[in-house]
């Protein structure tokens, strides 16, 4: 998958590092950064189509955006690029499914997730 590489936008949590994780095995991130939701939301912390984010609201203008929060699908309706699986557990669990799940990933994330 190597196209052009994007910054990853996630909460420092464990998700956040996950997220992280499975992003860098699809060797689509160049580089990662933490963000808080409400730095988002406020527009404090500026996003452009080059970033991918993960467990953080919705934020126009951004390339992609996964989540597990039904919430944000209520906040601020359908998105074509915005990518939630309300039952999933985890940020991580909706970018493992999106892109494929045990067929794209190695055994080690097909154990954790």
């Amino acid at each position: 998958m190597s196209e052009e590489k994007r910054r990853l936008v996630t909460r420092a949590d464990f998700d956040g590092v996950v997220c992280g994780a499975l992003f860098n095995e699809l060797d689509m991130i160049g580089d990662i950064v933490f963000a808080e939701p409400s730095d988002m939301q406020q527009g404090r912390f500026p996003v452009s189509d080059k970033d991918i984010s993960a467990n953080l609201p919705y934020v126009e203008g951004i390339h992609l955006c996964f989540d597990h929060h039904i919430s944000e699908m209520e906040r601020v309706g359908e998105k074509d690029n915005l990518i939630i699986d309300a039952n999933a557990p985890s940020a991580a669990r909706v970018i493992y499914s999106h892109f494929g799940g045990k067929e794209s990933f190695p055994i080690t994330f097909n154990r954790r997730l």
